[in-house]
């Protein structure tokens, strides 16, 4: 038994076994730093956090399929693709791990920690067609957001109605490697309310090697009046999708056996969120939120240390919260509490032969519940503004979490410059996975939450005479009591700890008004002091620049640069090799608008046929065009 174990361990807590840190801050497409998000059970209307909009207008442009694609152009954010459209895509942040990104759907978190990864959310699974803005946050965000947002925030923001007359919007696309996607979607006005209805269908093969995608989504947001003086907001997102795509570490199609793995999915959440305010200056929400997951999978063997599995898992995660907030003059009071509740089943085998144990169980079944607290205040005076909340999270069975936030701005009159800073404290509870597999997989429930520490140092430039933005921001985060899997002990531990420190700059130009110029460039480092092997996928340097132009007003284009350093990578099939090289790649996309409600759209990805992948073995995909045709009935 503990040799068949020893097997899969090799495999499955390389998740745990070398950190998979990289990327940080983003300050994107013409936003700013004061721009509001809203997420979970109340409104980020922080005067120093680091956050960045990637607005209705600029996701349009892109002529982009995904929530990934997108995030691939934000300052500091690293990207991490198996290539295959089948496959994950994560995001790293400040250096965190994916799984230390909370991403939320009009507030509704996504994270499920059953998966290998701790709760790492695969964002190339999120369609584009409904989304109207993504909203992105760095730093430990605890304060706000309870557990595991370790690193920032991802949220994502549906479409909404705005006009009374119905708005129609129905998109065919079609490119390389057998690409078919439909979208179509209904929004308006109505009884003193609004509304949005989308259905999204997409289908792929051959994207890398012989991987296979489909993919169904139905996604809706309504808004309803209650009485005189309250708003209901309601939110749904349902999703089915299968795919085969190569397993982590195997390799890929380059040097792996050439196997697939067959994963099916199927995932709903709910959201509701009733606002109410009275004339002697309250504000008042209440929240709830459900998701649920559902994941069979089937994967193939790595040789020679990993054997073929079998998986069954179900998780659902309920989330309700109160909030109320009073407003005076100069100083804005919030307070409120709100409750987690998850769990999981997991129905699992290791298929292995008859001389290595014969099969290993890996079944679990786990609930947790987590209620919170937290206070916020905010100032202002003149040019300065002082933020500072306190949260305190009692986790089940665990010490009391606290997690304080404080932040300042200062601007200087009307000179269009402004210094901020922050000082946070974060906290993630373990994967269900890390806790609840049984003792011969290394599990243990008695780890401790992963914390992190950040600090951020930032300074804005806005000038308007050249319609220009700029923005500078220094970072400094450690993460401790990570969880790592000791051989020794033949089990998940807290031991490793993580310092991450960085710089980021971004700029937005606007020459003139055909023209919009974006560009960003990162450096960051991070290192464990128990380790003198690098960091799993984190190049030092990373940055794009991003080129609007409209030469005739009915035609738009845009043309994209990326780029990244060397990094470090581990694969169990390639052991002689542990180095991913740097590189550069060029996108461009192109709307026309046909006649009235026709648009004509085009994107060739990898423009160059750039070779280059973030894993070992599984490279990106070569020169990729694709059209579509896009209806939009006002």
């Amino acid at each position: 038994m503990l040799c068949s174990a020893l097997l899969l361990l090799l495999a499955r807590a390389e998740a745990f076994a070398a950190p998979v840190h990289g990327a940080g801050q983003s300050q994107q497409q013409g936003t700013q730093v004061q721009e509001r998000i809203i997420v979970r059970a109340r409104p980020l209307d922080s005067v120093a956090a680091s956050v960045s909009i990637i607005d209705e207008e600029t996701i349009d442009a892109a002529n982009a399929r995904t929530v990934a694609e997108l995030l691939e152009y934000v300052a500091g954010a690293r990207v991490l693709s198996s290539g295959s459209r089948g496959g994950a895509t994560t995001i790293q942040l400040r250096g965190g791990d994916p799984n230390f990104v909370l991403v939320l759907l009009d507030g509704v978190p996504l994270n499920d920690p059953t998966d290998l990864e701790g709760g790492a959310v695969n964002l190339s699974s999120l369609p584009i067609s409904s989304v109207q803005r993504i909203e992105v946050a760095r730093g430990p965000l605890s304060y706000f957001y309870g557990s595991t947002a370790l690193s920032g925030i991802i949220n994502i923001v549906t479409r909404r109605g705005a006009t009374r007359k119905p708005q129609l919007r129905a998109t065919a696309q079609g490119g390389g490697n057998a690409l078919f996607r439909a979208d179509a979607s209904v929004a308006g006005l109505a009884g003193g309310g609004d509304y949005y209805l989308g259905f999204d269908w997409e289908q792929q093969d051959g994207h890398i090697g012989d991987d296979e995608f489909r993919q169904a989504n139905v996604q809706g947001r309504f808004t309803v009046p209650v009485g005189e003086a309250a708003t209901l907001q309601l939110s749904t997102h349902v999703a089915s999708w299968e795919a085969d795509d190569y397993p982590e570490s195997s390799g890929g199609p380059v040097f792996g056996s050439g196997d697939l793995r067959n994963t099916e999915a199927t995932e709903f959440n709910f959201g509701a969120d009733l606002r109410w305010s009275t004339s002697d200056g309250w504000r008042h929400r209440i929240t709830g939120t459900y998701y649920r997951r559902d994941l069979e999978r089937d994967s193939p063997g790595v040789f020679p240390l990993v054997p073929p599995s079998i998986e069954d898992t179900s998780y659902w995660h309920l989330r309700s919260g109160w909030l109320t907030t009073y407003d005076l003059p100069s100083v804005t009071l919030s307070a409120g509490v709100d409750i987690d509740h998850e769990d999981a089943n997991n129905i699992s085998t290791l298929l292995l032969p008859p001389f290595f144990g014969g099969d290993v169980r890996g079944d679990y079944a786990l609930s947790r519940t987590t209620p919170g607290t937290f206070v916020e205040a905010t100032a202002s005076t003149g040019d300065l503004s002082i933020e500072a909340g306190l949260r305190a999270d009692f986790p089940q069975d665990k010490d009391t979490e606290w997690n304080p936030r404080v932040g300042a701005r200062y601007n200087f009159g009307q000179s269009g410059a402004s210094v901020r800073g922050t000082v946070a404290r974060g906290f993630k509870l373990p994967s269900f996975f890390a806790l609840a597999s049984p003792r011969q997989l290394g599990g243990n429930p008695d780890l401790r939450p992963e914390t992190s520490v950040g600090v951020d140092f930032g300074v804005d430039q806005r000038v308007d005479d050249l319609d220009l933005t700029a923005s500078f921001t220094v970072f400094w985060i450690r993460y401790k009591d990570l969880i790592d899997f000791d051989f020794d002990l033949f089990q998940n531990v807290n031991r490793d700890e993580v310092n991450a420190k960085g710089i980021e700059f971004s700029l937005r130009w606007n020459p003139d008004s055909r023209i919009a110029v974006y560009s960003d460039l990162t450096f960051q480092s991070a290192e464990s002091p128990g380790s003198d092997q690098p960091l799993r996928n984190l190049p030092d340097w990373t940055g794009s620049v991003r080129v609007g132009y409209r030469p005739v007003e009915p035609l738009q284009i845009r043309l994209e640069i990326s780029f990244a350093a060397e990094s470090f990578d581990v694969q169990i099939a390639v052991p002689d090799t542990t180095t991913v090289d740097g590189y550069g790649v060029v996108d461009l996309a192109a709307t026309w608008d046909v006649h009235l409600a026709w648009q004509l759209l085009a994107r060739i990805d990898n423009l160059t046929d750039t070779s280059y992948e973030h894993f070992i073995g599984f490279p990106q995909p070569g020169i990729t065009a694709s059209v579509g045709l896009r209806y939009v009935l006002r």
